[in-house]
């Protein structure tokens, strides 16, 4: 992070955060609660055996000669589907013209008779829920966005995507902290067949890499951006939109004063826009979609008197390729072909450059999906995605995005197992609930909370935990430090990820995880800090009493300051055991050799959990700082130990 963190800037990024994370919780519940309410009037699949264990809906007549399910379309003009057949897995009759948007484009992959996997869609059997309904979810569906490209795809009515994350450059040539990081976050929603509106933001502060005209550059900017596209034409293979949006910039970029005193500086707002025209072309069965999308953004030709960037006329062009029913490729490229995007190191003048990104989406269910890409972008609104990070353009980034998709009224699939899920056992609860200074590969059931709070020696502090969707959790934390080299006291607060790819309890080898978490200082008598880390968190259960750790992670701690101690990577990789001595009593123990050089840190308590209650109690010692938010890479200054304490409540598990 930066140096000097002013008050608008905590401020903008703080409310960001918690109002995205926020979002997502209230969204979520509002939607399920609604879905708990709406029948949906949608031809449902059901298997051979749940008819005959429900003869009462689904009379014998309803079967006819070519086993095949029918629906009364007088009622609600629904669609007829094949009942599944066990040796040849889930087929779909070609749906008529009449219902195409009752079925939602189900052409796409996994929808046509040449292709039976339905991808998302689990086998359905007697345990399971007795019917779904076939809707895939946005993230299944060709993208209505590439990484920096709009296309002509639009979300179907009272479908939404919603996605947060970070741009992350690297520190370059001068600066300290964790890098240059770039937050941004969004919101789309379908409105009609034709029309889909939206809102992304994104936001930056941070001292540049690179000095510009020999100067160090501080700078900082927030965009709002509402945005609306239209969808004019669409058949088979083209598709044809048009896109639009009003942006508010608040924009600061000089010389640092705390260097060089008073300099010409650009420090304003204003409105900027763009206008849009994505054209797409898809494939017979759309697993392949070029873009091609020309544009025009307005930006002022000039702010504090200084240069700025002007009018810009860009040709984009992108590739969109669902290679597996998991995973999707993107690229895309921005050309300026009139006016300037970037900001030259040399001298501070304008030029052109090409904006590029290029990554995977990987689903970690049907609903939630996990970006990561490489660009030279500058941000993530419309108009900011066309121009160069600066200066030069030329820098790389690495970006993770979280999507998240939900739809009033619609089913999707929980997951892409096939069968059942396995219900929790007590067991299974207790074991969702982090170490002491490890974190368990479990993820929270959805829509569940979970609540820690507690203190070691004089820090305190408190993690709030939001099951988004299975095998996916979101957090909040935050913390008072007491124990930082050369720093007074400070509070740390943050957010994070945590996204599960194996799940023991269902039935793989281990549990593993993957957890992203991103903190920054509010005081201190040195300015404000970072800390990123990035985890891999793996659990093994090789008796229902014992539960093994592995836990390899890195963190990466920047400061306002020059000290070393400051501002370094710490990586480690944490060995932990939780064993249950009998009725929710556990011993853990754990230990985090760190292979940089720093010293390792361990930690030993016992837990009481009570499943039927959902409430715990931690008593441990540690020689670790930051269980809530440096989550056990920084030990203690003086390498003593401290007796803590933590305080479980988990909600809506039963």
């Amino acid at each position: 992070m930066n140096r000097l963190w002013d008050s608008r800037g905590l401020n903008f990024l703080y409310a960001s955060f918690c109002l995205s994370a926020a979002g997502l919780v209230l969204l979520s519940a509002v939607t399920n609660a609604a879905e708990a309410q709406t029948q949906v009037e949608t031809q449902v699949i059901t298997t051979p055996e749940s008819i005959q264990s429900n003869q009462q809906n689904f009379q014998p007549s309803q079967v006819n000669n070519s086993n095949q399910l029918s629906s009364d379309s007088s009622s609600s003009g629904g669609l007829n589907f094949p009942v599944p057949d066990s040796s040849s897995g889930l087929k779909l009759q070609p749906p008529a013209q009449d219902d195409r948007q009752t079925i939602d484009r189900l052409e796409f992959r996994g929808y046509t008779s040449q292709n039976p996997e339905l991808p998302g869609v689990p086998d359905r059997s007697e345990a399971d829920v007795k019917a779904s309904t076939l809707v895939l979810t946005p993230l299944q569906k060709p993208p209505t966005r590439l990484f920096n490209l709009e296309t002509a795809n639009l979300l179907s009515p009272g479908e939404f995507n919603t996605s947060i994350g970070a741009i992350f450059f690297l520190k370059d040539q001068i600066g300290q902290g964790t890098g240059l990081q770039v937050f941004n976050g969004s919101i789309d929603a379908g409105i009609s067949d034709n029309l889909q509106l939206g809102i992304a933001a994104s936001f930056f502060d941070d001292d540049l890499g690179r000095t510009i005209n020999g100067f160090r550059y501080k700078f900082r900017y927030a965009a709002i951006a509402p945005n609306i596209k239209y969808q004019f034409f669409q058949n088979e293979s083209l598709s044809l939109s048009a896109a639009s949006s009003i942006e508010f910039l608040d924009f600061k970029n000089g010389p640092d004063p705390f260097y060089y005193g008073t300099q010409p500086t650009i420090d304003a707002k204003s409105i900027v826009g763009t206008i849009q025209l994505p054209l797409t072309y898809s494939t017979t069965n759309r697993e392949l979609q070029l873009h091609l999308t020309p544009g025009i953004a307005f930006f002022p030709t000039s702010l504090s008197n200084l240069p700025f960037y002007g009018t810009i006329f860009n040709l984009g062009a992108g590739v969109s390729w669902q290679a597996m029913s998991r995973l999707s490729l993107f690229a895309d490229v921005n050309l300026p072909v009139g006016g300037t995007n970037a900001v030259s190191s040399k001298d501070g003048s304008l030029f052109k450059k090409l904006v590029f990104s290029a990554g995977l989406r990987y689903l970690v269910n049907p609903a939630v999906g996990l970006d990561v890409y490489a660009t030279n972008a500058l941000g993530a609104t419309p108009a900011t995605r066309f121009l160069a990070f600066l200066p030069d353009g030329d820098q790389v980034a690495i970006a993770a995005t979280l999507n998240y998709a939900f739809g009033k009224g619609s089913s999707y699939a929980s997951s892409f197992r096939d069968g059942t899920r396995v219900q929790l056992s007590k067991r299974d609860t207790q074991l969702l609930l982090d170490g002491i200074t490890l974190t368990t590969a479990d993820t929270l059931p959805p829509n569940t909370f979970l609540v820690r709070a507690g203190g070691l020696k004089s820090e305190l502090g408190f993690n709030l935990a939001y099951g988004l969707a299975n095998d996916t959790q979101l957090e909040i934390f935050g913390e008072r430090l007491s124990n930082i080299p050369n720093r007074a006291d400070t509070f740390r607060f943050g957010g994070a990820a945590k996204l599960r790819f194996l799940d023991q309890v269902q039935g793989d080898f281990a549990s593993v995880s993957v957890r992203g978490a991103f903190a920054v200082d509010t005081s201190g008598d040195r300015g404000a800090g970072g800390f990123f880390t990035i985890e891999v968190p793996a659990t093994y259960r090789p008796t229902p009493e014992v539960a093994l750790f592995v836990n390899p992670k890195i963190g990466f701690l920047g400061s306002a300051t020059s000290l070393p101690i400051l501002n370094r990577t710490i990586a480690g990789i944490g060995l932990g055991i939780n064993y249950e001595l009998f009725g929710g009593l556990q011993l853990i123990g754990e230990v985090t050799p760190v292979l940089t050089g720093e010293r390792s840190l361990w930690s030993a308590g016992i837990r009481y959990f009570n499943p039927d209650l959902n409430l715990g109690a931690d008593l441990y010692g540690s020689n670790s700082v930051g269980n809530y938010t440096a989550r056990g890479v920084v030990s203690d200054t003086n390498g003593s130990t401290g007796i803590g304490f933590n305080l479980h409540w988990l909600f809506g598990v039963k």
